[in-house]
This record gives C-alpha cells, sequence and structure tokens, in this order.
C-alpha cells in the first residue's frame, strides 16, 4: 500500500514490555501493535518481549496475547493474527530481581548479533505501577540496558505512563532518576491524550486558517472551557485513584495539556521541540492559585457513596470532581479566564474544549434581538472532531436568527480507514523518534508547580457531595 510505504519504519526493532500480562498491556499495547503490523508500518525485523512474573514461555504467551486481541480486535484476520504473534518473545522475572535483566540482556544481545547485523533499536515500555519503577531503572542500569550498545548503530528508548509523580517533589525525584539512566532524546512520557486525532488537530486548525489565528486572543475571545466528564465511576482503581484523586488523574496531564496547545504560540514550525517548548511556556504562565484564591477559584467534589466503595478509605477527602477558574500571565490570553473541569460519575462521557468569543451586537429587529455567541468546540471524544457555531438569519420575513453549525466529523471522512488509535501513533512515534506527542521535563515540573498548592489545600478539605448522573456539586456554580 502506498501509504505504509511512506510510512514504514525500516531499522531493525525490539520492545520491550515491562508488565506484559498487564491491563493495559492486553487491552491497549498488542492491539496497537498488531494494528502497525497489519497496515505493514513496523519494520521487517520486529520482535516483542514480554517481560513480567507470571511463568510463561513464548508459547503460552503467544497464547495469552492471542486471547487478548479477540477480545478488543473484531476486524483483524486470523491469519495476519497468527503472523503477528510470531513476532513475540517471553521473558519470566520480577522487577526487583538481576537475573531476569540478565536474561532480558541475553536475548536482546542474541537478536542484535544473529538477526540484525548489530544495528537493532530497542524500546522499553514501562506497563507497571509507578511503585515498580525504581527497581526496574536499578536493574536497567546494572544490566547496561538503558544504555546503546557500543557496537551497534541502533538507539534505546524508554517510555513511562502517567502520573509523572504525585507532586512536585516527587516529580523531581522520578526526573532525577531518569536523567540518571537516559538522556531527555531517550525519554518518552505518555500522554495518550495527546495522540487523539482532535488533539493533533488543534494545531493545524489554529495555524492553517488565519480565519481563525487572527481572532484567537483576549481581544476577541470571552473564555475558554475545558471538560472531561465521565459517567463510569473509579470501579477497579478504587484504591488507586483514592490515592491520586482527579485533578492529579486527568488534570496534571490530560487537561494542562489541551489548555497548552488551545493557547500556545505560533512554534514558527511543527518541529517536536519547538512545539514541547511552547507548551511548557503555557503551563510555566499559569497564574499560581493559593490563599484565598484557592477558594473563589476552585471546587472539590465527590459523588455519593464513594467512600463506602471497597478500597477507598472511609471518610476520605480525595475529589472525584473539580472545577478550577485559572488565568495565563501572557499579552495573548491577558483577563480572560480558563475553566478546567473533570468528574467522575457524570450525566455524560464527553471530552471537549469550547472557546467562547464575546457577544457582539444583534443585526435584526428590536423584537428578536438576544445575546448570541460564536463558538468553536474541538470535541475530543466521542464523536471526535470540530464544530463553528455561528448565526444566520431564518427563513421568512422576519429578521430573526437562528444558531447554525459547521461540523466536521473524523468518522464521515473517506480516508477513516487510516483513523489510528492513540496508542498506535504513541507506539509509532517513539519507534521514529518524534517527541511532538510526549511531555517533556519542563511540562511535567510547570504543571505540578501549578497543582501542588491546591492538591495540598484540598487534601485538608471535605469535597461537596454530588450526586451520581448529575452536573457535579452546585457549588461548581459559584465559579
Amino acid at each position: 500500500m502506498e501509504v505504509s510505504d511512506k510510512l514504514k519504519l525500516e531499522d531493525p526493532a525490539v520492545i520491550v514490555i515491562m508488565g506484559a500480562t498487564g491491563d493495559l498491556a492486553q487491552s491497549k499495547l498488542y492491539v496497537a501493535l498488531l494494528d502497525l503490523f497489519t497496515k505493514g508500518f513496523l519494520p521487517d525485523q520486529f520482535r516483542v518481549i514480554g517481560f513480567a512474573l507470571d511463568k510463561l514461555d513464548d508459547r503460552s504467551f503467544r497464547k495469552l496475547v492471542k486471547k487478548a486481541i479477540k477480545r478488543h480486535d473484531k476486524k483483524t484476520s486470523r491469519s495476519q493474527i497468527n503472523s503477528f504473534l510470531k513476532t513475540l518473545h517471553y521473558q519470566t522475572g520480577l522487577f526487583q530481581d538481576i537475573e531476569g535483566f540478565k536474561e532480558l540482556s541475553d536475548r536482546i544481545a542474541t537478536i542484535r548479533k544473529d538477526e540484525c547485523q548489530n544495528r537493532l533499536n530497542t524500546f522499553f515500555y514501562l506497563a507497571v505501577p509507578p511503585k515498580f519503577y525504581d527497581d526496574i531503572f536499578e536493574n536497567l542500569k546494572k544490566t547496561k540496558l538503558n544504555q546503546t550498545a557500543e557496537d551497534t548503530q541502533g538507539v534505546t528508548r524508554v517510555m513511562i505512563e502517567k502520573p509523572f509523580g504525585h507532586d512536585l517533589i516527587s516529580a523531581r525525584r522520578l526526573d532525577k532518576k531518569l536523567t540518571e539512566l537516559f538522556t531527555e532524546q531517550q525519554i518518552y512520557r505518555i500522554d495518550h491524550f495527546l495522540a487523539k486525532e482532535t488533539v493533533q488537530n488543534i494545531l493545524s486548525f489554529r495555524f492553517s486558517n488565519t480565519l481563525f489565528e487572527n481572532i484567537w486572543n483576549y481581544e476577541t475571545v470571552d473564555r475558554i472551557e475545558i471538560k472531561l466528564r465521565e459517567k463510569k465511576g473509579v470501579e477497579g482503581r478504587e484504591k488507586f485513584y483514592d490515592e491520586v484523586g482527579a485533578f492529579r488523574d486527568v488534570g496534571q496531564n490530560h487537561i494542562l495539556q489541551l489548555l497548552a496547545l488551545t493557547t500556545m504560540e505560533y512554534p514558527g514550525k511543527i518541529d517536536p521541540e519547538k512545539v514541547r517548548e511552547e507548551r511548557a511556556e503555557v503551563i510555566e504562565s499559569l497564574v499560581p492559585i493559593e490563599g484565598e484564591d484557592i477558594a473563589r477559584q476552585t471546587v472539590q467534589g465527590q459523588y455519593e457513596g464513594y467512600s463506602n466503595q471497597e478500597g477507598v478509605k472511609k471518610n476520605s477527602n480525595t475529589e472525584t470532581f473539580f472545577r478550577i477558574k485559572s488565568f495565563l500571565n501572557s499579552k495573548r490570553w491577558q483577563g480572560v479566564p480558563i475553566y478546567l473541569e473533570s468528574g467522575k460519575k457524570m450525566f455524560e462521557t464527553k471530552t471537549k474544549i469550547t472557546i467562547y468569543f464575546k457577544k457582539s451586537p444583534c443585526l435584526c429587529p428590536p423584537e428578536f434581538e438576544k445575546p448570541h455567541q460564536n463558538r468553536v468546540v474541538f470535541r475530543i471524544q466521542p464523536d471526535e472532531g470540530i464544530s463553528v457555531v455561528f448565526w444566520a438569519k431564518k427563513p421568512g420575513f422576519s429578521g430573526e436568527l437562528e444558531e447554525k453549525k459547521l461540523s466536521f466529523y473524523y468518522s464521515d471522512k473517506s480516508n477513516f480507514h487510516l483513523f489510528a488509535s492513540a496508542y498506535e501513533k504513541v507506539l509509532y512515534d517513539c519507534f521514529r523518534g518524534d517527541q511532538t506527542l510526549f511531555a517533556s521535563t519542563r511540562e511535567v515540573e510547570a504543571s505540578w508547580k501549578f497543582m501542588t498548592p491546591v492538591i495540598k489545600n484540598w487534601a485538608t478539605k471535605k469535597p461537596y457531595l454530588y450526586k451520581a448522573g448529575s452536573y457535579g456539586p452546585k457549588e461548581r456554580l459559584k465559579i
């Protein structure tokens, strides 16, 4: 296929999935790798090595992955799945035990020497909770798996999942540990939201259409709202979620990254380093929320019945909802409020960014005059796409206006078969060395600087309760 020929990776590669039998690997990673494989994007010499404590061999591991694929993939043929499974291998090991890492190192060395003429790119995907990072990093270092072998022309990269720390201090500690083992160019901090089609399209929409970018500022924008709502609760994640809360879970990464893309300056060109610098500039320019401003500009909520769930502390103060009124210390966005909101057990599952433009005089007879606003809406999920809301005259003899939409849906496009999942893009971009979709050290540190005072304050206060299936606590209306 022509597209595959253009995008096909050439250099031999191996990806090691730490936590290979876990939920993330089984629900997301193998399906994403399979899709890249069937599209012809992966190199001809490609291997997957699963690493986990389960005592499996290659055959039983492939059987496990096949079952996982069948649960999550209904479109790929049996022959394609079987071809993909041949690339899979397995290494038993404990994260805290160096022996498994030594055996892993030997397997990679054998692949490099016997199959790849000493040219092999090596990728490590840490699909495990952060509590295992220290042991993994230590054993990667001891076995020199963090280094590119001296006799190879390949590269070595590591991919880690959020959360990137628990607060500013722990984030700095994690970053210190990472940078002791890897260079910034080797580190790929994953926020899969950045890989969603509409999120990637924010920059293209803004900077490829002067129609909008020229009015993308405080002079014409009234406010910006970023909302991430979910109908589901924390089922299956109770203990983890109670230690994290909504703000850490989606605020530090997803929502602040959406804010950065929506408000960042033109980077000059779509270059990974420049885009990440501009995103960091935005997050660093967030006006701190401290002291009495926390009560004025933030609301934390918790759905009724949350603290009765198994794994959740009784009388827990953990928030399952938040709404924050934020501002940027920048010339472009001076005085423009940016509302950040997320919640569990809400009335809908939807993530969107809405830019509200300032109201203008109504060009219509007085009897029909009413306030109206133009809006641009980025729908992140579901039904990914973009809408522009405007006003037009109703047909007939009156001058009354009505609201209309110009909408674009990815599902409407004739090339929908090229639509790629977020994890496909995350993996593919790491393989080819493009860090655009991955958070930098600056971005992570800036986000925790902004969040930590709020988190510390909330830890001492009871969240407002709200009913499941609602808009959140009524106190949200105060901001």
